[in-house]
């Protein structure tokens, strides 16, 4: 995995805020970070949508 071999201990990823019904249909990608990556992981979620 990439962040085992560079030696990152932090990894920084967005996350949409997908509603409910797609994430079980689907899962999301920071789902599946977080449970493969052995670097600690921080998801930041939007705030509110913009445009």
């Amino acid at each position: 995995m990439y962040a085992s071999e560079h030696d990152i201990g932090l990894l920084v990823i967005g996350s949409t805020g997908a509603s409910q019904m797609t994430e079980r249909l689907l899962g999301t990608a920071a789902k599946t970070v977080v449970n493969e990556t052995p670097a600690d992981i921080l998801v930041v979620r939007p705030d509110r949508v913009l445009g």
